[in-house]
């Protein structure tokens, strides 16, 4: 889900930013842009940005044309923020994951992707304190290394087949038709899984939703 545009008259807004502030580990995606994409919203991208310990081989790094922010509200109040940037392989299956982005034209700024910016808010982990050689590995914390392939990116660890995640609808959850404790101690993935709305991807594994790869 990302939340880039404004609801109209902006109060379901406040107090959805509210809730995100209250509960204190809410992470969001922003989007990959394009060319059109306008400087004032590129502007506010920038504050994204990280500054991890070391990034080396940075002609490895991937580039898009430009980082879409979620509106300020939500920004200031999530733990995190990272960017949905991940391309699928030459045979059009979903197979890796990049940990950092670039934007075109912004030389020395790194963006996190979405499941970097997920796995640091849950772990706790400091960008400060991170490491990456985009051609070998990255060093997220003191015991958690992860081997990269030489463009960047780090082979996904799928779960089992498409449909082991359970998905629970977002209409009950809003009922409250679940059990208590459901999702005590639990990362929560909110997005699209229904057929026909995009969001379906080729993975070794057969078609996952792009929320239930992340997952």
């Amino acid at each position: 889900i990302i939340l880039s545009e404004s609801q109209s008259g902006g109060t379901d807004d406040r107090a959805l930013a509210e809730a995100f502030r209250r509960a204190g580990k809410v992470v969001l995606a922003a989007h990959v842009g394009d060319e059109q994409t306008p400087a004032a919203e590129k502007a506010q991208a920038q504050g994204l940005a990280i500054e991890p310990q070391i990034v080396s081989a940075q002609d490895r790094l991937p580039l898009v044309p430009a980082v879409v922010a979620p509106r300020p509200e939500f920004r200031e109040a999530a733990a995190g923020v990272g960017v949905l940037a991940d391309r699928p392989d030459p045979d059009l299956v979903m197979r890796r994951a990049f940990f950092l982005v670039g934007v075109a034209g912004q030389a020395g700024k790194f963006y996190p992707s979405f499941p970097l910016a997920l796995a640091a808010a849950a772990q706790r982990w400091d960008y400060g304190n991170m490491q990456f050689n985009l051609a070998r590995e990255a060093a997220l914390s003191a015991g958690d290394k992860i081997v990269l392939d030489g463009a960047g990116r780090a082979q996904i660890n799928f779960l089992q087949p498409a449909g082991t995640v359970r998905p629970f609808s977002f209409s009950k959850v809003e009922r409250g038709e679940f059990a208590p404790g459901t999702f005590t101690g639990k990362t929560v993935l909110v997005g699209l899984t229904a057929a026909g709305l995009g969001d379906v991807y080729p993975t070794p594994l057969g078609e996952m939703p792009g929320v239930e790869i992340h997952a």
